[in-house]
């Protein structure tokens, strides 16, 4: 898995995006760093998920970082029954992206401010994504899991062809933005400290290495 810093990119590239869900909420947290949780709900920010990709990207200066979705931890976890009336009480998906060393080098170049806090990062990005509406998470977890699943039974299926070509070719367009799945965008954020599990605050949440809740 690698992690890229864009520095200029065309605007017509992002032009393919089709959106599938919107106005989901995103937070960003570094697994192992207490203080290092940083608010992703503002309009600048979206996230797009496609192939076998996940870009952070910050929309004024146009740039992000393309995070390959290969060691990922991808679980929806919802908020309890019985405090469904609790205000902020909203389920949310959860995402673990683990990063090797180069993923680091390369994060340890940014220089956009906006980005800054990524730095942060020991081995672990999470992204949490929030919506008063489970059905959308059901969706984008079947929709995004699917989509993931049907690209790795694609390559298994080349392996056993033995074609070689045709593998580095899958692996080579999954760079291609037409391929986007989902944007993501962070409109109408809510405030962290309203959401729970269960009667567990969400900042107080603790996850398994499967991303399941202690």
């Amino acid at each position: 898995m690698t992690i890229k810093y864009i520095t200029d990119l065309e605007n017509d590239i992002l032009s393919g995006v089709t959106v599938k869900e919107d106005n989901l909420n995103i937070q960003y947290n570094s697994d192992f760093i207490s203080d290092s949780q940083i608010d992703l709900n503002i309009s600048n920010y979206s996230i797009c998920i496609y192939e076998s990709h996940i870009l952070l990207w910050y929309v004024p200066e146009k740039k992000g970082i393309i995070i390959e979705a290969e060691d990922l931890v991808f679980h929806a976890i919802s908020s309890s029954d019985n405090n469904a009336k609790r205000e902020g009480n909203f389920p949310y998906l959860y995402l673990q992206i683990l990063l090797n060393e180069q993923s680091m080098t390369n994060l340890n170049e940014i220089k956009t401010p906006e980005l800054e806090e990524f730095k942060k990062a020991i081995d672990t990005i999470e992204i949490y994504i929030v919506t008063p509406e489970y059905k959308k998470l059901e969706n984008l977890y079947e929709e995004i899991s699917n989509l993931l699943n049907n690209f790795d039974s694609k390559i298994q299926k080349l392996e056993i062809a033995n074609k070689d070509d045709e593998i580095e070719e899958a692996i080579n367009n999954r760079n291609d933005f037409g391929d986007v799945l989902v944007e993501l965008s962070t409109k109408d954020s809510l405030n962290p400290k309203e959401w729970y599990f269960g009667d567990v605050p969400f900042e107080n949440i603790q996850l398994t290495t499967e991303g399941q809740v202690k």
